[in-house]
C-alpha cells in the first residue's frame, strides 16, 4: 500500500534538492549541472544526486573543478537508501528531456515531496504546475531557477500546502504506483 502520509515538517533552513536517477543526457544532467552551478556554496539549497550511468565521472568533475561544497554526491541509491531520501529530502527535481511515467516522481510524490520538473509524456499528470510543484520546458535553466527560488523564499505554510498537494496526487495515482513497485520487484529477480 501506499506509504503513510508525511506530516507537516518545519521548512529546513536550506532546502534539499533531491536527483534521483539515471546520469544520461536525456535526464537533463546538463541542465541539472547548470542550476547546481548557479547555487554553488549557497547556503539556501543544497542538492542530493543519487543514481548510476555514463555521466557519473561528468558530474564528479564538475562538482570538484568548480569547488561546488553543497552537493552530497551518493552515487547508486539501493532501496534503504532510496526510501531515505525519499523521506528527507525537500523537493524532487527531474528536468528530464525524454521520460515514460517516471516511477521516481511517483514515488516522491507518495512521499508528500514537491517536484520541479518538465511538461513531457506522463509528468504533467503528476506534476500540476503552482498546486504540487513547477513543470518547465526542458533545457529552461531560469524557470528551473525560478522554481527552485519558490521554495527557498514560501512560508513554511505554502510549502506544507504543496507537501499535502503531492500526497493527494500520489493517492489518485496508487494503483500505478503498486503495479510499477511489484514491476521493479520482479524485474530485480529475474
Amino acid at each position: 500500500s501506499l506509504n503513510p502520509p508525511q506530516p507537516s515538517r518545519s521548512k529546513p533552513k536550506s532546502i534539499s534538492i533531491l536527483f534521483l536517477g539515471f546520469f544520461i543526457q536525456s535526464k537533463g544532467i546538463t541542465d541539472l549541472l547548470n542550476v547546481i552551478k548557479h547555487y554553488a556554496n549557497s547556503e539556501a539549497v543544497d542538492f542530493i544526486i543519487a543514481g548510476k550511468g555514463d555521466l557519473k565521472s561528468t558530474i564528479i568533475d564538475t562538482i570538484k573543478n568548480n569547488n561546488i561544497k553543497n552537493v552530497n554526491f551518493l552515487g547508486w541509491a539501493d532501496e534503504g537508501v532510496k526510501n531515505r531520501i525519499l523521506k528527507e529530502a525537500d523537493v524532487l527535481f527531474l528536468p528530464s528531456f525524454k521520460e515514460g511515467m517516471p516511477i521516481v516522481i511517483l514515488e516522491a510524490i507518495s512521499h508528500s515531496m514537491p517536484i520541479i520538473s518538465t511538461n513531457i509524456a506522463g509528468i504533467p499528470e503528476l506534476v500540476i504546475n503552482g498546486y504540487n510543484g513547477f513543470i518547465c520546458q526542458p533545457g529552461d535553466i531560469e524557470n528551473f531557477i525560478r522554481s527552485i527560488d519558490f521554495f527557498i523564499n514560501c512560508s513554511e505554510v505554502t510549502y506544507n500546502t504543496f507537501r499535502s498537494n503531492s500526497r493527494q496526487i500520489a493517492t489518485n495515482f496508487s494503483d500505478e504506483i503498486i503495479a510499477k513497485q511489484i514491476e521493479s520487484i520482479y524485474t530485480s529477480l529475474i
